[in-house]
């Protein structure tokens, strides 16, 4: 299937004039056996469907496969849903997002604002990954700014470091953790009152025992 996008409005071979959502430039691309390239270079592959209402005023669009960058890197994998209007296009996927050194996975939207011409990724529920390691699991907020919102788990060096209740990239109820030399779990609450304070007093009863007993053998 060849088409092409001129203003806004895709063209297919027949002829037959679809609506898509407002851009300004121009490109041509084809589909063939499930890999879409635009201007000669391949954007995504899998399954496609499309589907349009009557009025062509807004498009669904579901993708099961990969998605590259312009530079052939991959994108997003997984399943994708597209909601298309006049002032928005939110795509919804289920998958692993790639971007700027960070892992996602899980569900997330990609906001594209007509007016502004911006692309926003907005991370809803899943695994936040740097370098490699599990930095959060959990809830984001529905907003661009993409805060842990919700339930869940921030990690450090593969340990947690705080977990419960956030709002808007702060815990609010929950505990935090600090980790001891020796091996000691120090645990908080969201306002920084120490939880486990019982351990602590033991802790030091046993270094008080150790000192007197290092005394004494001197």
């Amino acid at each position: 299937m060849k088409f092409l996008f001129i203003h806004g409005v895709k063209y297919i071979m027949s002829g037959v004039k679809k609506q898509f959502f407002d851009r300004k430039e121009k490109y041509e691309g084809t589909l063939e056996n499930g890999k879409l390239y635009i201007n000669g270079k391949l954007t995504s592959e899998g399954k496609h469907d499309i589907l349009s209402h009557k009025n062509y005023q807004s498009l669904h669009y579901m993708v099961d496969g990969v998605i590259y960058y312009s530079n052939g890197d991959i994108k997003i994998k997984g399943k994708r849903t597209t909601k298309a209007s006049t002032k928005a296009k939110i795509k919804e996927y289920d998958g692993i997002l790639y971007i700027r050194g960070k892992k996602f996975k899980g569900i997330f939207r990609e906001y594209f604002d007509i007016e502004s011409r911006s692309i926003v990724n907005i991370w809803v529920k899943g695994i936040l990954y740097e370098n490699g390691m599990k930095i959060y699991d959990g809830e984001f907020t529905w907003k661009k700014d993409n805060k842990y919102h919700g339930k869940g788990t921030l990690y450090s060096n593969r340990k947690i470091l705080k977990e419960g209740e956030w709002e808007n990239g702060k815990l609010k109820y929950g505990v935090v953790n600090h980790y001891l030399s020796n091996g000691t779990v120090l645990k908080y609450d969201a306002n920084g009152n120490v939880i486990n304070q019982d351990l602590i007093i033991r802790i030091q009863n046993l270094e008080e025992k150790l000192d007197l007993l290092l005394e004494q053998g001197n």
